[in-house]
């Protein structure tokens, strides 16, 4: 685990407020950037919970409506 995420994991597990809080479960901005750069065409060789491979590789698409 690279420290940036260690101290990601540290601050949203230091109370139990911040363990439930859902802004914490994914770090939208790392998963957001990650998206953008595998839908073109760059090959994304990171694997962490941080980045839920289900979001990665668009498996949700076409499960709801929107």
């Amino acid at each position: 685990m690279t420290p940036r995420a260690r101290g990601r994991k540290e601050y949203w597990t230091a109370d139990e407020d911040r363990t439930q809080n859902i802004e914490g479960f994914v770090a939208i901005a790392p998963l957001a950037i990650t998206c953008l750069a595998k839908a073109n065409g760059i090959p994304i060789e990171v694997e962490s919970g941080y980045l839920p491979t289900a979001l990665l590789d668009f498996s949700w698409r076409g499960k709801f409506d929107a």
